[in-house]
């Protein structure tokens, strides 16, 4: 089995254990508790941002360029800088977001289901910056199984004993439990990185620590847009609309996650690769691989939008009372999905080609239009409104990247 197809099975394992805890937490929490849930870990979404500031990114295209030239002081300086940066970054957050959790809602019981979640951001931000690492230090599959295999496993485990067993659950303990399995996945990848960096050990330089900086704010801003897409929906339906309403959209998100895995598991396998080809000046390589990325990413696209289709049209009787209405939304988002994947990976391939500042300023531009369209379709269509607006956005990026990326490679 090859690389790419070893990273899209570890993603579909994870895919399908999220879509299992989903069917589990709906059934258990119904949708005003489950919309509680899916708020707070909205926020954590936003929250991952400003705690990693993109150094998880950034080490994928900053290493295997200097990996290449020989310079491994300067590799060991960006991995030990982005790991005390991330560190109080993530420390900094936590405490704000404890301090100031009435910024987040108006309502305490959501408030307090944030500050809960809070507690996630340094164990998840170092569990991310641990698969930046090993990703570009050459260990892709190494970097995913904890994130992709331990974590969801050990989740889906204790929620089915949970069930097993009658006990009452509520959205801060599940919360609390994603916090403990969260640990033990860090624990479990430590060993893999660990090993990575015994490879390439040398004393740490930090000469050119300010451009790391400066890269790791464009990385951020390059691949904010897909988090901030993905959060801001339900993060303004529990704004402008109910826990509930939250809840049926959350059902639907989950769908949009499961059709976004070709996408991020071709991501993990050019990231590394289009750099190097970039340090090389290989530009019919990279238009090999953008080719060969879309038709790969079409075809996973339309195999899971069938089946997606079909639970979408029997969602109440999977997911349990109160989750019909999610219908309409899975079916805009998974047929989005498909529409788009026809384009390939022109963003995740411009951002590691040293083009990621053009990458950030069309996905800043996209962020707003997209807290437009929502702000302007949830108050009156609620999760629908939310699904058409997630849709358009993610098009719009799309083609600005697609432009932008005929230009690169002429």
């Amino acid at each position: 089995m090859g690389q790419f197809s070893q990273i899209l099975a570890m993603r579909l394992y994870a895919a399908g254990a999220a879509f299992l805890v989903t069917l589990i937490l709906g059934r258990v929490l119904g949708p005003s508790e489950f919309g509680a849930y899916v708020f707070a870990m909205g926020w954590v979404s936003i929250f991952m941002l400003l705690s990693t500031f993109g150094f998880h990114r950034y080490v994928i295209r900053s290493l295997p360029p200097l990996l290449v030239r020989d310079k491994r002081s300067e590799a060991v300086g960006v991995a030990v800088f982005a790991t005390v940066v991330v560190t109080v970054l993530s420390l900094i957050v936590t405490l704000l977001v404890n301090f100031r959790s009435t910024l987040f809602s108006d309502d305490p019981m959501l408030q307090g289901v944030v500050v809960v979640a809070a507690l996630l951001l340094i164990p998840r931000a170092w569990n991310l910056l641990r698969t930046g690492l090993l990703q570009g230090l050459g260990h892709s599959i190494a970097g995913q199984i904890p994130e992709r295999i331990v974590e969801p496993t050990l989740l889906l485990l204790t929620l089915c004993a949970c069930l097993l067993m009658s006990w009452s659950v509520t959205a801060k303990d599940v919360l609390v439990l994603t916090l403990v399995v969260t640990l033990i996945s860090l624990a479990v990848g430590a060993r893999s990185l660990r090993l990575a960096l015994r490879e390439i050990a040398a004393k740490p330089t930090f000469d050119n620590a300010a451009s790391w900086v400066t890269g790791a704010a464009k990385s951020s801003l390059a691949f904010a847009a897909i988090t901030v897409l993905s959060a801001t929906d339900v993060i303004m339906l529990g704004m402008l609309s109910t826990t509930e309403e939250t809840g049926v959209y959350g059902v639907a998100a989950r769908f949009l996650v499961l059709m976004g895995l070709p996408f991020h598991a071709a991501t993990v396998y050019v990231s590394q690769r289009a750099a190097k080809m970039n340090a090389l000046d290989d530009m019919e390589g990279l238009a090999r691989m953008a080719k060969g990325t879309a038709n790969r990413g079409f075809l996973s696209g339309l195999a899971l939008a069938i089946p997606s289709t079909f639970i979408a049209l029997h969602v109440e009787t999977i997911f349990g009372a109160g989750f019909g209405p999610a219908m309409i939304p899975i079916l805009i988002l998974v047929w989005g999905r498909v529409f788009l994947s026809v384009a390939g990976l022109p963003g995740p391939i411009l951002a590691n080609t040293e083009h990621v500042g053009s990458v950030a300023v069309s996905s800043v531009i996209t962020v707003f239009v997209n807290i437009g369209l929502n702000a302007a379709l949830i108050p009156s269509y609620g999760a629908n409104g939310a699904a058409v607006a997630t849709t358009l956005s993610y098009t719009l990026m799309t083609i600005g990247h697609i432009a932008m990326l005929h230009y690169r490679l002429g």
